[in-house]
């Protein structure tokens, strides 16, 4: 625990150590509030938002903007099974248009209903993106993705779904669903949808499409 501190002003940034000589360095603008119990610093960032940093970690200003986000980081956690909605996804900023670049993301636990017998379906679920505006969060698609358990549909359908809520809440330049779905009745069936926005980002369709290419190329060595 925190059993000893020393408080020392350093410009804009202050430091903390404890008996260990652990460091946290923080701005010092910030109002503190020390937690012994859990030898954890907690503060309070622009009068109503609460963080805590853990011993030997440094807190420093983000350049990410978090205005858009409620899920994650929330002190409680909603979980539904069933009805997939686009509006379960939530979005930030793409600080970086001038440079296209790929965003993957793996769902290797995914899982939905046969729509006429009721019986589970696993799979995983591969999406790849270069994004335009925005970029869609993690935690608010995994929560999208965990509502498929309970909803029946074909692997198709589930495919096409999740490519067409992506792309309304992102728009992005270029956007790939790709399912993996095990093997039932001895077929595998792996479908595969695609959205693009190419056509309206001023002629860089082959630069993505090498982008793409590229980045398929390095996660298969």
């Amino acid at each position: 625990s925190l059993s000893w501190i020393k408080q020392m002003q350093a410009g804009s940034m202050m430091e903390v150590r404890d008996q260990s000589s652990n460091l946290v360095a923080f701005p010092s603008s910030l109002g503190l509030r020390f937690d012994l119990e859990h030898s954890r610093i907690r503060f309070r960032l622009n009068g109503d938002s609460k963080h805590s940093v853990p011993k030997g970690r440094t807190m420093t200003e983000s350049s990410s903007d978090t205005s858009k986000l409620t899920l994650l980081g929330a002190s409680k956690t909603e979980y539904h099974f069933e009805a997939p909605n686009a509006d379960m996804l939530e979005v930030f900023d793409n600080k970086h248009q001038e440079a296209p670049y790929v965003v993957g993301l793996d769902c290797t636990e995914f899982t939905s209903l046969c729509p006429m017998t009721g019986q589970p379906d696993f799979g995983r679920i591969e999406i790849t993106y270069v994004p335009n505006r925005l970029c869609v969060e993690s935690k608010s698609l995994k929560l999208y993705l965990f509502s498929y358990r309970n909803h029946g549909a074909f692997h198709e359908d589930c495919v096409n779904i999740i490519a067409d809520d992506l792309a309304s809440k992102i728009a992005p330049l270029y956007l790939r669903v790709f399912g993996d779905f095990n093997v039932r009745g001895g077929i595998a069936i792996r479908p595969m949808a695609i959205r693009s926005d190419l056509a309206k980002s001023g002629g860089e369709d082959s630069i993505i499409e090498r982008l793409m290419s590229d980045y398929d190329r390095i996660r298969t060595r």
